[in-house]
Protein backbone atom coordinates (compact mmCIF):
# COMPACT_ATOMS: atom_id res chain seq x y z
CA UNK A 1 0.00 0.00 0.00
CA UNK A 2 2.54 2.23 1.10
CA UNK A 3 4.78 1.82 -2.61
CA UNK A 4 1.58 2.13 -4.13
CA UNK A 5 0.62 5.29 -2.77
CA UNK A 6 4.64 6.37 -3.57
CA UNK A 7 3.87 5.33 -7.17
CA UNK A 8 0.49 7.22 -7.36
CA UNK A 9 2.37 10.29 -6.36
CA UNK A 10 5.65 10.60 -8.47
CA UNK A 11 3.16 9.39 -11.46
CA UNK A 12 -0.12 10.71 -11.14
CA UNK A 13 0.60 14.52 -9.11
CA UNK A 14 4.05 15.52 -11.26
CA UNK A 15 3.60 16.44 -14.12
CA UNK A 16 5.03 14.89 -17.22
CA UNK A 17 6.95 17.26 -20.33
CA UNK A 18 7.10 15.57 -23.41
CA UNK A 19 10.18 15.75 -25.11
CA UNK A 20 8.84 18.24 -28.05
CA UNK A 21 7.92 20.37 -25.35
CA UNK A 22 11.48 20.46 -23.80
CA UNK A 23 12.81 21.39 -27.49
CA UNK A 24 10.48 23.86 -28.26
CA UNK A 25 11.23 25.63 -24.71
CA UNK A 26 15.22 25.15 -25.72
CA UNK A 27 15.55 23.30 -22.25
CA UNK A 28 19.03 21.53 -22.41
CA UNK A 29 19.16 21.14 -18.81
CA UNK A 30 18.51 17.93 -17.45
CA UNK A 31 14.81 17.66 -15.98
CA UNK A 32 14.37 17.00 -12.59
CA UNK A 33 12.61 13.32 -11.72
CA UNK A 34 9.72 13.12 -9.67
CA UNK A 35 11.82 11.83 -6.81
CA UNK A 36 14.71 14.33 -7.04
CA UNK A 37 11.98 17.27 -6.22
CA UNK A 38 11.77 18.29 -2.70
CA UNK A 39 8.69 17.63 -0.66
CA UNK A 40 7.00 18.51 2.57
CA UNK A 41 3.88 17.08 4.66
CA UNK A 42 3.34 13.42 3.60
CA UNK A 43 5.29 13.24 0.48
CA UNK A 44 8.20 13.72 2.49
CA UNK A 45 8.09 10.33 4.33
CA UNK A 46 7.59 8.60 0.93
CA UNK A 47 10.03 10.59 -0.22
CA UNK A 48 12.16 9.16 3.01
CA UNK A 49 11.07 5.47 2.58
CA UNK A 50 12.01 5.46 -1.46
CA UNK A 51 15.42 6.99 -0.89
CA UNK A 52 16.44 5.65 2.35
CA UNK A 53 14.18 1.89 2.58
CA UNK A 54 17.22 -0.14 2.94
CA UNK A 55 18.83 1.18 5.77
CA UNK A 56 15.57 1.37 7.79
CA UNK A 57 14.59 -2.01 6.95
CA UNK A 58 17.86 -3.47 7.49
CA UNK A 59 17.94 -1.86 11.30
CA UNK A 60 14.30 -2.98 12.16
CA UNK A 61 15.05 -6.26 11.03
CA UNK A 62 18.46 -6.51 13.39
CA UNK A 63 16.06 -5.24 15.79
CA UNK A 64 13.60 -7.24 15.61
CA UNK A 65 15.99 -10.17 16.20
CA UNK A 66 17.16 -8.85 19.57
CA UNK A 67 13.65 -8.72 20.78
CA UNK A 68 12.80 -12.24 19.83
CA UNK A 69 13.74 -13.27 23.08
CA UNK A 70 11.89 -10.77 24.86
CA UNK A 71 8.70 -11.21 22.85
CA UNK A 72 8.78 -15.13 23.32
CA UNK A 73 8.68 -14.63 27.18
CA UNK A 74 5.82 -12.18 27.09
CA UNK A 75 4.09 -15.07 25.36
CA UNK A 76 5.23 -17.25 28.00
CA UNK A 77 3.89 -14.73 30.84
CA UNK A 78 0.62 -13.86 29.47
CA UNK A 79 -0.43 -17.73 29.26
CA UNK A 80 1.35 -18.69 32.52
CA UNK A 81 1.53 -15.61 34.61
CA UNK A 82 4.85 -16.91 36.81
CA UNK A 83 7.89 -15.24 37.91
CA UNK A 84 10.32 -16.93 35.85
CA UNK A 85 8.84 -15.56 32.58
CA UNK A 86 8.27 -11.98 33.71
CA UNK A 87 11.99 -12.20 34.75
CA UNK A 88 13.14 -13.45 31.27
CA UNK A 89 11.03 -10.77 29.53
CA UNK A 90 12.58 -7.91 31.49
CA UNK A 91 16.19 -9.53 31.63
CA UNK A 92 15.92 -9.72 27.82
CA UNK A 93 14.45 -6.22 27.10
CA UNK A 94 17.49 -5.11 29.22
CA UNK A 95 19.98 -6.91 26.87
CA UNK A 96 17.71 -5.23 23.42
CA UNK A 97 17.60 -1.87 25.03
CA UNK A 98 21.08 -0.93 22.56
CA UNK A 99 19.24 -2.02 19.76
CA UNK A 100 16.41 -0.20 20.25
CA UNK A 101 18.58 3.11 20.89
CA UNK A 102 20.41 2.15 17.73
CA UNK A 103 17.52 1.94 15.46
CA UNK A 104 16.27 5.04 16.80
CA UNK A 105 19.78 6.50 15.68
CA UNK A 106 19.13 4.96 12.27
CA UNK A 107 16.01 6.90 11.72
CA UNK A 108 16.82 10.20 13.54
CA UNK A 109 19.59 10.21 10.58
CA UNK A 110 17.05 9.23 8.02
CA UNK A 111 14.60 12.07 9.02
CA UNK A 112 17.35 14.62 9.24
CA UNK A 113 18.91 13.58 5.89
CA UNK A 114 22.50 12.92 7.18
CA UNK A 115 24.65 9.86 5.04
CA UNK A 116 23.86 6.68 6.80
CA UNK A 117 25.75 3.54 7.04
CA UNK A 118 23.87 1.14 8.60
CA UNK A 119 25.63 -0.95 9.79
CA UNK A 120 28.92 1.12 11.12
CA UNK A 121 25.95 4.01 12.42
CA UNK A 122 24.48 1.07 14.22
CA UNK A 123 27.29 -0.97 16.02
CA UNK A 124 28.37 2.55 16.49
CA UNK A 125 25.68 3.49 18.56
CA UNK A 126 25.50 0.74 20.14
CA UNK A 127 29.21 0.36 21.77
CA UNK A 128 28.29 4.59 22.80
CA UNK A 129 25.01 4.12 24.31
CA UNK A 130 24.72 1.15 25.58
CA UNK A 131 25.01 1.77 29.46
CA UNK A 132 22.66 4.28 29.19
CA UNK A 133 20.62 2.19 26.44
CA UNK A 134 20.40 -0.50 29.44
CA UNK A 135 19.83 1.75 32.46
CA UNK A 136 17.03 3.45 30.32
CA UNK A 137 15.63 -0.33 29.19
CA UNK A 138 15.76 -1.17 32.82
CA UNK A 139 14.11 1.96 34.05
CA UNK A 140 11.20 1.44 30.91
CA UNK A 141 10.56 -2.22 31.85
CA UNK A 142 10.09 -1.76 35.68
CA UNK A 143 7.43 1.20 34.66
CA UNK A 144 5.59 -1.09 32.15
CA UNK A 145 5.36 -4.35 34.57
CA UNK A 146 4.02 -2.22 37.56
CA UNK A 147 1.16 -0.68 34.99
CA UNK A 148 0.14 -4.43 33.17
CA UNK A 149 0.89 -5.45 37.39
CA UNK A 150 -1.52 -2.76 38.26
CA UNK A 151 -4.10 -3.33 35.81
CA UNK A 152 -4.17 -7.12 36.67
CA UNK A 153 -5.05 -6.45 40.42
CA UNK A 154 -7.85 -3.84 39.42
CA UNK A 155 -9.42 -6.72 36.90
CA UNK A 156 -9.01 -9.40 39.70
CA UNK A 157 -10.40 -7.10 42.39
CA UNK A 158 -12.93 -5.77 40.83
CA UNK A 159 -13.65 -7.95 37.71
CA UNK A 160 -13.06 -5.43 35.48
CA UNK A 161 -12.06 -1.63 35.08
CA UNK A 162 -14.77 0.79 35.84
CA UNK A 163 -14.63 4.61 34.02
CA UNK A 164 -12.45 5.75 36.68
CA UNK A 165 -9.86 3.04 36.78
CA UNK A 166 -9.98 3.33 32.60
CA UNK A 167 -9.28 7.38 32.39
CA UNK A 168 -6.48 6.91 34.73
CA UNK A 169 -5.07 3.69 33.16
CA UNK A 170 -5.45 5.55 29.84
CA UNK A 171 -3.45 8.76 31.09
CA UNK A 172 -0.63 6.50 31.88
CA UNK A 173 -0.47 4.94 28.94
CA UNK A 174 -0.70 7.89 27.61
CA UNK A 175 2.48 9.09 29.66
CA UNK A 176 4.69 5.83 29.46
CA UNK A 177 4.45 5.96 25.74
CA UNK A 178 5.61 9.42 25.52
CA UNK A 179 8.24 8.63 27.81
CA UNK A 180 9.44 5.63 25.98
CA UNK A 181 9.25 7.23 22.59
CA UNK A 182 11.21 10.41 23.54
CA UNK A 183 13.36 8.88 26.10
CA UNK A 184 15.77 6.76 23.28
CA UNK A 185 15.06 9.12 20.73
CA UNK A 186 17.35 11.95 22.63
CA UNK A 187 19.82 8.89 23.94
CA UNK A 188 20.26 8.19 20.63
CA UNK A 189 20.49 11.73 19.55
CA UNK A 190 21.83 14.01 21.72
CA UNK A 191 24.60 13.90 24.15
CA UNK A 192 23.62 14.70 27.53
CA UNK A 193 23.73 13.48 30.85
CA UNK A 194 21.20 10.30 31.69
CA UNK A 195 19.18 12.20 34.15
CA UNK A 196 18.66 14.73 31.96
CA UNK A 197 17.01 12.22 29.06
CA UNK A 198 14.54 11.23 31.57
CA UNK A 199 13.70 14.88 32.70
CA UNK A 200 13.45 15.70 29.62
CA UNK A 201 11.50 12.96 28.04
CA UNK A 202 8.17 13.97 30.52
CA UNK A 203 8.23 17.85 29.68
CA UNK A 204 8.33 16.70 26.08
CA UNK A 205 5.21 14.84 26.56
CA UNK A 206 3.14 18.12 27.56
CA UNK A 207 5.49 21.04 26.22
CA UNK A 208 5.48 19.82 22.41
CA UNK A 209 1.97 20.23 22.24
CA UNK A 210 0.76 19.07 18.82
CA UNK A 211 3.58 17.21 17.54
CA UNK A 212 4.20 15.86 20.53
CA UNK A 213 0.89 14.61 20.95
CA UNK A 214 0.78 13.16 17.85
CA UNK A 215 3.67 11.02 18.23
CA UNK A 216 2.74 9.77 21.68
CA UNK A 217 -0.68 8.65 20.75
CA UNK A 218 1.20 6.85 17.38
CA UNK A 219 3.31 5.32 19.91
CA UNK A 220 0.68 4.25 22.15
CA UNK A 221 -1.26 2.48 19.42
CA UNK A 222 1.71 0.61 18.32
CA UNK A 223 1.94 -0.44 22.07
CA UNK A 224 -1.84 -1.69 22.17
CA UNK A 225 -1.86 -2.78 19.47
CA UNK A 226 1.50 -5.25 20.25
CA UNK A 227 -0.75 -5.74 23.94
CA UNK A 228 -4.05 -6.96 21.60
CA UNK A 229 -2.19 -9.74 19.47
CA UNK A 230 -0.76 -11.38 23.15
CA UNK A 231 -3.81 -10.47 25.18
Amino acid sequence: MVFAAAAWYNHVKMPKVSQERRIEYGEIEQILEPADVPRAGIGLWFQLLEERFMPLFWSNLVTVAALVPCCACVFFLTELWDTLSWLGAYVCFILAGPCVTALHYICMKVVRGAVVWWWEDYKTCVRREWKKAMALSAITGALLSGYVWAVRLVMAVNGGLGTGYLLVFLCCSFVLAGFFAFSYQQLAAVDVPFGHVLQNALLLIFAGRGRSFAATVFALACMLLCAKFYL
